[in-house]
């Protein structure tokens, strides 16, 4: 593995731990409550009973205990197929699990995380892969990717204006405050910026060959190529925990494969994210006497045209939204009992296909209590973190999370 190159400062001080809880949910849950979840994980997982009650008086006394690395595959794919938002959790029975809970720094970590992105990425033919790092120790403590995702864009607020990806303007400001510095493009590759046990904060360049990045051309409007955009191929998902029969793992990133519409319509056209609807429809040349959202939308099917030419060329796997919807459609007739389906998922449906996939009329109960699952874990305040907010109105790092 490459030499890591650490970049680090302790935060002021803090409340402590039984008040304030940095990283996870659980850590902050009654013991009943994990003590139940473990029972339910150990029934549905047929384990012997004497493992069950073992692992259930460690928990109840010790606060903790440890899972067997069967019992972590497990609780990481059933985590993947209950999570309702994920468009890839169809494939959860292929999702591989990398055991890195012996990693003891945040150097470590970073290794751990940069071992992911090249195992997950296979030469392009992406393959579903979850990371599981050490857990919360029974005070609650342990490490904490602020990230997003494992690859994310800088952005940088100038005045009014922002270059590069909106939704970390709180993260990007954050790490200069510590130390780094980007080059103010649109696609500066942001560091992992990782919380330790004792609330240190350091921050690690990925490596390049981490990294992979295609440009975003279009099969028949070269005047999309000029606009210079383009988007990383590894979508990992490292700001969620993973929690399993009563114990949480605050690092865990996971990651599969992007959707054409997911980066052409949700990322790259959002107006709160990259915004570039308005300019992909000039470049096209679209009439602007018509209506601006027929416009837009004209724009977000060539835009995702170009993003999945794009990824294809480059020998990258991505989706298509149709195929992955009827997959979930399918996955969700399977496993989900009448009446689970409640609240519209927007990320299920296309703004410029809606109509023409599966899932426009079926509605997807998030169901937070259900475990495992992976769980958003709080966004951590500026001043928690022994940094001081910007005088904007933005005094937390509200920016991290992906909109």
């Amino acid at each position: 593995m490459n030499t890591i190159q650490s970049h680090h400062r302790h935060a002021d001080a803090s409340p402590p731990a039984q008040t304030y809880a940095p990283v996870g949910s659980a850590s902050g849950a009654p013991l009943g409550r994990r003590l139940y979840e473990a029972d339910v994980f150990f029934y549905q997982l047929g384990a012997p009973d004497a493992r069950r009650c073992a692992a259930l008086d460690a928990l109840e006394h010790d606060g903790t205990y440890r899972h067997t690395l069967d019992e972590l595959v497990a609780g990481a794919q059933w985590a993947w197929r209950n999570n309702s938002r994920c468009a890839g959790r169809a494939f959860w029975r292929a999702a591989q699990t990398v055991d890195a809970r012996h990693c003891a720094s945040a150097a470590e970590i970073a290794g751990a995380c940069f071992q992911h992105l090249h195992r997950a990425y296979n030469s392009g033919r992406l393959r579903p892969l979850v990371t599981v790092g050490p857990p919360l120790d029974p005070d609650g403590r342990g490490f904490r990717i602020l990230n997003p995702q494992l690859i994310s864009y800088a952005g940088y607020r100038n005045d009014d204006n922002i270059v590069g990806d909106q939704a970390n303007v709180g993260l990007t400001r954050t790490l200069q405050r510590l130390g780094w510095q980007g080059s103010s493009t649109r696609f500066d590759v942001l560091p992992l910026l990782i919380q330790t046990p004792e609330r240190q904060l350091e921050w690690f360049a990925l490596p390049p060959e981490t990294v992979h990045q295609i440009p975003i051309t279009h099969p028949r409007h070269p005047a999309i190529d000029e606009l210079g955009l383009r988007w990383h191929a590894v979508p990992t998902v490292s700001e969620m925990s993973l929690e399993i029969g009563g114990l949480t793992y605050p690092v865990a990133p996971w990651s599969g494969w992007h959707t054409g519409d997911e980066i052409g319509v949700r990322i790259l056209g959002d107006t709160r994210r990259y915004n570039q609807l308005g300019v992909v429809a000039a470049a096209l040349g679209l009439d602007t006497h018509v209506e601006e959202t027929v416009r837009c939308e004209r724009a977000a099917a060539e835009l995702t045209t170009a993003v999945l030419h794009s990824f294809s060329a480059a020998g990258v796997r991505i989706a298509g939204r149709p195929g992955v919807r009827s997959a979930v459609r399918d996955t969700a007739d399977g496993h989900a009992p009448a009446g689970q389906w409640r609240t519209a998922s927007a990320s299920r449906t296309s703004r410029h296909s809606a109509s023409a996939v599966p899932t426009l009329h079926r509605y997807d109960d998030d169901r937070p209590e259900l475990r495992p699952g992976f769980v958003q874990q709080p966004c951590p305040p500026l001043d928690r973190l022994g940094i001081d907010p910007a005088p904007t109105n933005d005094t937390a790092l509200e920016n991290i999370r992906t909109p």
